[in-house]
């Protein structure tokens, strides 16, 4: 019987045709076609057609579970074959590994961190419509505040001119009130705001309602803290809701809420909050309603939507209306809003009320982290490619029986996927060790690093991808060796890949080039801050806080004359002195100053400080002219206090052309007359970011000033003992406290300080890196070069010629590295020092030091294994050939 051949399904067909499997299936099923035809004559071709999808269907259920187990025992057959060639090539797996671990835990740390500083203030939930509002005042064309403090009457009167403007809150922070209940007290930092507070801000409160726990004068809220500090662990059962605190044994508060601990992302730092109204019924109206009472800190909540940008240009309106140019305050107003989520890290304003971070800091980390993983991959595609020629051989026997070009390529990722595991299981264990010693040398606190975020997935999810891809370039070079020319030992590493190689090495120590030029500049910059003359010795300085409950009299001036007298028989005290500031602290500000008799009705702005009659000569300051001040300049009755000593900036400021000029003459503030009696030597009040500003410093005390003592003893403990004795002797019934001067002045430092802490850390695992990367690139070159070396030594070369041959290639890389990157790190390092008003001199010269640097790292790291070859007796590598 002739079978007729009949044509088959078209898509069936070449579904089957295109399966990898269809010949093996084909001896099992004979001819498709032939039978095809068979089943029409015999049942139809409706069956026929349907027999012949069954039996495509079934071809295909055969590929999936052939296919499946072939690729588990492929898979097990890469592993195992990758976890062989790791342990066998053990310095190529120790650096490959041990860069994954580092630069995994280096990014992981510094990732988090910037995510944590971006995350400040964003657990709010009106956090889209929450705005800081701060405030400019020009005077004479010149801005002379750039401050966050404003007037409290403003947000009210924005409330009401602006639908936009849905609710608001002013704040007042007094740092020191004596607090207490019953015998037990204590000074605390008292934040006193608006009713709408806590329905603003999202601190959650674990008792009270948000709405009304502020609402009335008098009424206090703590933290879960301070309410188990006064009341202990069991507050809650106590039901302390009612109770009262104590103020400066004046006043009363009570006690409506209690509320969480507030994160440590978020830009304001309080644990007590009293109602405002509470100032205005305490101390005077003026305090909640006034224009030209500028201290306090405003907060807006605007309607969904707003755009900040247009309220800006409506204020230009509103201050034209309420401050009448500078009819009202003798300043041009300008008012903007600040978003609440930028106010962290974007703040350069004066009257800050709590420390922020710094965005320079947290933004140079981005660039750190992607140099640490470049380096790791470029070491990953260095030693792969330099290991290639080792690995011909092996390639072309794969190649001989059978192995197709992506199973060569599996193999390597799998030997890359086994690399990265483990390097990253290992990467975790080091964050979880690390990371409380990473946290203390940044001085920084974030969240715990070991939860599961999308930033974590996301670090991680870059670091595979990067992996994977220069994984790609070593895979693909590797699997394309022509077998002949491997198997006839003829393959040699190309021209193209030699090139590629030196590329490589020369950005990585370019990059770390960059990174030592820069970490020297951070150095030598905060180390200039740190040592500079700020025109006032501040060292062995401390500060006595003010006593709170010592109230203004006229025997306060012989009082302090006493306290001085007393502290000076302590052996080892120096001096003693009074302010109302502190030096590291912004001062207060006098507007509206006028020379009298000059003919003009120009008003200026200065700093102000009060002090004592013993303040210059205590803290060294150099009188240029005139006289400092005397006891008599002291007075208890206001209008008889008529002297000031102003310093060299006021001089020009007010434009008396020199100090002897200035001496004697008339100038008017605060409602009176006050003559120059001397001038000073300019100072910084504040770090070098600022420039030295104009002061009057007026002769005036009062309780709030603090007492500087100064110390020349090693036994501080027992001097500080003596000295609180003295203290509470005079002051009875105050609190005793007190701190290091140069220490608190050197926190204006702290975000510089983290910045170089940041940079030498990260830099120095930068570095290790490259030498790792670089030690393993050496090792393999000279392995390739051990045969002609020994040809070179056999002919007469000596071993500091071979040395010189090795050194000399890859001082060339460093050289160019060096090169390539000098202008973009000047450029990038001068930018950044002028945000600084006092810097060092950064000159080209500044870059030898790196340069040199860079060589002596490259030399030592290749320096073991170059010695080692040069020595090598001619006859070791010459005698297998």
């Amino acid at each position: 019987m002739t079978v007729v051949r009949k044509k088959t399904p078209v898509l069936a067909a070449w579904i089957l045709k295109k399966l990898p499997v269809y010949e093996d299936y084909f001896e099992m099923t004979m001819d498709f076609e032939e039978e095809y035809g068979q089943y029409i004559a015999e049942k139809g071709r409706l069956r026929a057609y349907f027999w012949f999808w069954g039996h495509t269907i079934k071809t295909i259920a055969f590929y999936i579970v052939f296919s499946s187990s072939r690729s588990k025992m492929m898979f097990r057959n890469y592993l195992k074959i990758a976890l062989r060639t790791i342990i066998k090539q053990k310095l190529y797996s120790f650096i490959n590994v041990s860069g994954i671990i580092i630069s995994i835990a280096a990014c992981f740390m510094i990732l988090k961190y910037v995510g944590f500083e971006l995350s400040y203030d964003d657990f709010h939930a009106k956090a889209d419509n929450l705005y800081r509002l701060t405030n400019d005042r020009h005077q004479n064309g010149a801005l002379i505040q750039h401050g966050v403090i404003t007037y409290p009457s403003v947000p009210k009167a924005m409330k009401a001119d602006y639908p936009e403007v849905i609710n608001y809150t002013r704040i007042n922070v007094y740092w020191r009130l004596f607090t207490s209940l019953g015998e037990n007290g204590f000074d605390e930092s008292i934040m006193f705001a608006d009713s709408a507070f806590f329905s603003m801000f999202s601190f959650p409160l674990l008792q009270g309602d948000p709405a009304s726990v502020l609402a009335e004068p008098y009424n206090i809220i703590l933290s879960e803290t301070i309410a188990e500090k006064y009341f202990g662990a069991e507050w809650e059962e106590k039901g302390i809701i009612g109770e009262v605190l104590t103020i400066d044994n004046s006043f009363d508060l009570k006690i409506t809420g209690v509320f969480e601990d507030i994160p440590e992302n978020t830009h304001m730092d309080f644990s007590i909050v009293a109602s405002f109204s509470t100032l205005g019924k305490q101390y005077s109206e003026y305090i909640e309603d006034s224009w030209t009472n500028s201290n306090y800190y405003v907060y807006l909540e605007l309607q969904q939507g707003t755009d900040p940008a247009v309220m800006d240009e409506k204020f230009v309106e509103f201050c034209d209306r309420y401050f009448r140019g500078t009819e009202v305050t003798g300043s041009n107003e300008s008012f903007f809003l600040q978003s609440l989520r930028d106010i962290h890290l974007h703040s350069d304003y004066e009257y800050e009320a709590w420390v922020h971070g710094n965005s320079a800091v947290v933004f140079a980390m981005i660039p750190i982290a992607i140099f640490i993983l470049v380096i790791t991959w470029i070491n990953f595609v260095n030693l792969s490619t330099a290991r290639s020629i080792d690995r011909a051989k092996e390639v072309g026997v794969r190649k001989v029986v059978g192995a197709q070009k992506k199973q060569i390529v599996s193999q390597f990722f799998s030997e890359s996927f086994l690399l990265n595991t483990f390097g990253i299981i290992i990467a975790a264990i080091l964050i979880k060790i690390l990371q409380p010693y990473f946290s203390e040398l940044l001085d920084i606190n974030f969240a715990s690093i070991i939860n599961i975020t999308s930033l974590d997935i996301g670090i991680l999810a870059v670091f595979l991808l990067g992996t994977t891809a220069s994984g790609m370039y070593p895979a693909f070079l590797t699997s394309s060796f022509k077998t002949v020319s491997v198997l006839q030992g003829k393959y040699k590493s190309s021209n193209r890949g030699k090139f590629i190689r030196k590329g490589l090495v020369t950005f990585q120590f370019a990059l770390s080039f960059a990174l030592i030029a820069a970490t020297y500049a951070v150095y030598s910059q905060v180390q200039y801050m740190m040592d500079r003359d700020i025109g006032m010795n501040i060292e062995q300085t401390i500060v006595l806080n003010s006593p709170r409950l010592t109230g203004w009299s006229e025997t306060y001036y012989e009082n302090i004359d006493k306290i001085r007298a007393e502290l000076l028989q302590i052996p080892g005290i120096t001096g003693m002195t009074t302010s109302g500031r502190i030096p590291g602290n912004r001062t207060g500000r006098i507007f509206n100053i006028s020379i009298k008799n000059s003919g003009s009705d120009q008003l200026y702005t200065t700093s102000d400080i009060t002090v004592d009659y013993r303040y210059f000569d205590t803290f060294g300051m150099e009188v240029l002219a005139g006289r400092d001040f005397k006891r008599d300049d002291h007075q208890f009755q206001w209008n008889s206090i008529s002297n000031v000593v102003i310093n060299e900036s006021t001089v020009k400021l007010l434009g008396f052309g020199s100090n002897e000029n200035a001496l004697d003459k008339w100038i008017n503030f605060w409602g009176k007359d006050w003559q120059i009696v001397g001038v000073i030597k300019d100072h910084h009040q504040q770090a070098l970011h600022v420039p030295a500003e104009p002061v009057i410093f007026t002769p005036v005390y009062s309780p709030g000033n603090r007492y500087f003592v100064k110390i020349n003893t090693d036994s501080v403990s027992e001097t500080l003992d003596r000295i609180k004795e003295k203290y509470l002797e005079f002051f009875p019934g105050n609190s005793f406290s007190y701190f290091f001067l140069d220490e608190f002045f050197n926190e204006q430092y702290l975000a510089d300080r983290n910045l170089r802490s940041a940079f030498l850390l990260f830099t120095s695992i930068c570095i290790f890196l490259s030498c790792l990367g670089l030690f393993g690139l050496s090792y393999f070159i000279i392995a390739q070069r051990t045969k002609e070396i020994g040809i070179r030594k056999a002919i007469g070369a000596t071993s500091g010629s071979i040395i010189n041959l090795i050194v000399k290639y890859f001082s060339i890389l460093v050289l160019l590295a060096a090169l390539f990157a000098s202008p973009f790190t000047y450029f990038i390092i001068r930018k950044w020092l002028a945000n600084y008003a006092y810097h060092i001199n950064y000159d080209p010269g500044y870059l030898l030091i790196p340069a040199v640097l860079t060589f002596v790292i490259a030399f030592v790291t290749i320096s073991y294994k170059v010695i080692k070859v040069a020595l090598l007796n001619p006859v070791e590598p010459l005698k297998y050939e």
